[in-house]
């Protein structure tokens, strides 16, 4: 939670000697508003200052300092004021910007948010008083809302192939088909941009820190020899792979479609399947007459073709991990089964509504997590994958315009939380 001021003092128009400023910032939250990097550093004061928080801004007018202090505290009740006869005398009532506000509040932003807010953040870089200052903050809003809607066509949209291979992936490796396509067209764009030097400083830096997120993923899922990295016996990609899905089934929902969503939702499901069928020794990836490779049922000590979800689910139930399920999710998910197969998308004409979409994710969530224990998952579970996904785009976005702008101006902020 941000913190709240009571009181705004700009000394660049009124000093006011230490003993004074010291006592007055003990006794109220108080922000003084200084001109000068060296204002309380001189060595005789020095322990008196420690608990004086200050905002150097040069002298940028109290009206921008003010607006661009939003983004940090709340100041819904914080006055400006002055000293006199070192009491605080109470001038005007801080002036909020109701979308800055709302962006501090909120705290974390996903690209989606950002590019829900994108035209109400935009439009707020001309309250700025200073020409540099709108000019600056409208390159890095419309920076930040173009690498969003990229991020959001490329993770839930676009597949990242072209036709060709599109059309050829019907002979394709099982192994390729694990690969995120969207996460290396998502790292490629990252580079684009950052080798076109475009980027408003504060996002460069952003795109190069989830670049190098992505990259450190994409080079967990196997080991040197090519095969699967585990953990506790699973295969971590599938597990990726599942968490990524439930994800993009997520961004769908917000985007009100839910048949996609729910069949995103399910194929989640699957690729979680294969995992536990990989990690119970009752599958594993080889070569076929018609594909490279190819996840094989091992069934009676051979390997049979390749089962679609249903043949797969009805291997799975006997398994002694699906054995100590809840009845009741397995049930549920049964009766989840039947509805994908009469889905609009699948063999049928069903189409799916947000609530049973939520209530699909709520049963799914439940059934990864008795799965994750059941299997000693312990920190390695899908929610804390998914949480992984999250912390590559998840962005503090008040804090980050605030930083940026403080970057960009010389501004810098001294004990203050």
């Amino acid at each position: 939670m941000s913190k709240r001021l009571d009181y705004i003092i700009d000394l660049r128009t009124s000093g006011c000697d230490i003993e004074t400023a010291a006592l007055l910032a003990a006794d109220y939250n108080l922000l003084y508003i200084v001109d000068r990097h060296d204002y309380f550093d001189d060595a005789s004061i020095g322990v008196l200052a420690e608990g004086i928080s200050y905002f150097i801004c040069g002298n940028d007018s109290l009206h921008d300092i003010v607006l661009s202090l939003v983004l940090k505290f709340d100041l819904s009740k914080t006055y400006i004021a002055i000293i006199d006869k070192h009491q605080i005398k109470p001038v005007a009532k801080c002036k909020n910007s109701d979308v800055f506000t709302s962006l501090r509040k909120a705290e974390v932003c996903t690209p989606y948010d950002i590019r829900n807010l994108s035209k109400e953040i935009t439009i707020s870089s001309i309250l700025f008083e200073n020409i540099k200052i709108q000019t600056y903050l409208n390159s890095t809003f419309t920076a930040m809302d173009n690498v969003s809607f990229k991020e959001l066509l490329i993770f839930c949209g676009s597949t990242g192939l072209s036709d060709k291979s599109i059309h050829n992936a019907k002979n394709g490796s099982y192994k390729k088909s694990l690969e995120f396509n969207e996460l290396f067209s998502l790292r490629e764009y990252y580079d684009s941009i950052v080798a076109n030097q475009t980027l408003a400083k504060h996002v460069s830096s952003l795109v190069k820190l989830r670049r190098n997120k992505i990259q450190m993923l994409l080079t967990s899922f196997y080991d040197k020899q090519g095969g699967f990295t585990e953990f506790a016996g699973f295969p971590v990609i599938f597990k990726y792979l599942a968490a990524y899905l439930l994800l993009c089934a997520q961004y769908k929902a917000k985007y009100e479609m839910f048949n996609s969503a729910f069949l995103y939702a399910f194929r989640s499901l699957d690729w979680l399947c294969d995992g536990i069928l990989i990690m119970n020794g009752d599958a594993k990836v080889g070569s076929n007459v018609k594909h490279t490779d190819e996840l094989l049922i091992i069934q009676g000590g051979k390997l049979s073709k390749p089962l679609g979800f249903g043949a797969k689910w009805k291997i799975l139930l006997p398994c002694a991990t699906f054995l100590k399920l809840n009845s009741n999710i397995k049930n549920t998910l049964d009766d989840y089964i039947k509805i994908r197969n009469k889905h609009v998308m699948t063999h049928g004409s069903l189409r799916i509504s947000e609530s049973y979409f939520i209530e699909f994710r709520k049963n799914l969530l439940n059934f990864y997590a008795q799965i994750d224990s059941l299997t000693n998952a312990n920190g390695f579970t899908l929610n804390n994958v998914m949480g992984n996904f999250n912390d590559i785009f998840r962005l503090n976005y008040s804090n980050f315009i605030f930083d940026s702008l403080c970057n960009e101006f010389n501004y810098k902020l001294n004990n203050a939380s």
